[in-house]
C-alpha cells in the first residue's frame, strides 16, 4: 500500500505528534507499505530536505505553516497514494491536503492530536471558533475518518458534525521496549550520577506544567537532599529562563537541570536512572513519554 503523511512540520521541539509519526512510519516500512511524509522546514533550519521518502517544503508564515508549493506535491503524492494520513488540524498544511483529498477523491484519516479537546479549544479560543465557522464541514465531514488515540480523547473532543472516527493507540518504539541501560544518560551527565532523579521528560511548555514540578520539588526538596530534578526536552529559551527564576525564587537553583533534548539510548537511559517520573500536564490525548516511563521500574506521578 502507499501511505501519504501529512503533518505541519517535523521539528523535534513540536513534541509528540512528530514522535507518534515517526514511529508509525517506521513501522509502515517495515512492514512493506510504501510511506511517504510532506511537511514544512518549520524548526528545522534548512529550506529543503528530502530524505527517506520526506518531502520538507519551505515555509513563509511560521504560525500557519505555510509552503508556497505545498499544494503542487501534494496534488502529485495524493495522486499516487491509496490513503492519506493527516495529522494536526489548525495549519495550512492539513487544510490544503483535506482539500485536494476531497477534490481527488482519496480517502483520509484525520488525527486531531488532541486539538478538539475542551482545554485545548480553549486556548486561543476565539480564532479556532472562526476557523471551525469557516472550514468544519471540509475538515469532518465524509469520507472524513477521525483517528482519537485513545477511548478518553474521543469522550473529552467537541466534535463539529458526526464524522465517522476510529480510535488506534500510539504505538511504543522497539528501542523503547529494549532492555535499555541508564549509563548512556549518566555518561551524559556525569554530575547526575548517585543521585535520586525525579524526571520531567517531554517538550518544556507551559502546558506541560513544569513551574507545578518545580513548586512540588521545593516543598519537600529540603526532606530528600540527594533528589535533584531534570527537565530533559526541547525548551524556548525565554521559558527556560522564567523557569529557573522561579528555581532561584524557592532556593532550589541548584537543585534542578536542563538537559536539554534527548534521543536515542541517552533518552531510554533516562527513564531508566530515575527515580520518579512527573507529568503535571494540562492536557496529554496520548503521552508518548508516560507509555515509556509505565516500561520502566520507577514511580510515576501524572497530575
Amino acid at each position: 500500500m502507499n501511505i501519504l503523511h501529512i503533518i505541519r512540520d517535523l521539528s523535534p521541539e513540536t513534541g509528540g505528534p512528530v514522535s507518534a509519526l515517526h514511529g508509525l512510519s517506521a513501522k509502515q516500512k517495515q512492514l512493506g507499505h510504501k510511506v511517504c511524509i510532506v511537511s514544512t522546514d518549520y524548526g528545522l533550519n534548512r529550506e529543503l530536505l528530502q530524505q527517506e521518502g520526506d518531502i520538507i517544503l519551505s515555509r513563509t508564515l511560521k504560525t500557519w505553516r505555510f509552503a508556497p508549493k505545498l499544494k503542487d506535491i501534494l496534488k502529485r503524492k495524493i495522486a499516487w497514494c491509496d490513503i492519506v494520513h493527516i495529522h494536526t488540524i489548525w495549519e495550512y498544511p492539513t487544510l490544503a491536503a483535506v482539500q485536494l483529498a476531497r477534490k481527488i477523491q482519496k480517502p483520509f484519516l484525520l488525527r486531531t492530536c488532541g486539538m478538539l479537546e475542551e482545554w485545548s479549544l480553549s486556548q486561543s479560543r476565539m480564532k479556532k471558533n472562526i476557523y471551525l465557522t469557516l472550514f468544519a464541514k471540509t475538515l469532518f465531514n465524509p469520507p472524513c475518518l477521525l483517528h482519537f488515540t485513545t477511548q478518553a480523547e474521543l469522550e473529552k473532543s467537541i466534535i463539529p458534525g458526526n464524522p465517522d472516527y476510529v480510535v488506534i493507540q500510539n504505538g511504543i518504539s522497539q528501542q523503547a521496549l529494549d532492555n535499555n541501560p541508564q549509563f548512556p544518560f549518566l555518561n551524559s551527565f556525569p554530575e547526575l550520577s548517585g543521585k535520586e532523579i525525579v524526571l520531567f521528560l517531554g517538550r518544556i511548555h507551559p502546558k506541560k506544567r513544569p513551574d507545578i514540578a518545580i513548586i512540588a520539588f521545593a516543598n519537600v526538596a529540603s526532606q530528600f537532599p540527594n533528589a535533584i530534578l531534570v527537565f530533559a526536552g526541547p525548551y524556548a529559551v525565554k521559558y527556560r529562563e522564567y523557569l529557573t527564576t522561579l528555581a532561584q525564587d524557592y532556593k532550589i537553583r541548584e537543585r534542578i537541570k536542563f538537559t536539554g533534548m534527548l534521543k536515542g539510548n541517552i533518552l531510554y537511559g533516562a527513564y531508566r536512572a530515575a527515580s520518579i517520573f512527573i507529568l503535571p500536564s494540562m492536557q496529554e490525548n496520548f503521552g508518548i513519554a508516560v507509555a515509556e516511563a509505565n516500561l520502566e521500574d520507577i514511580l510515576r506521578l501524572f497530575i
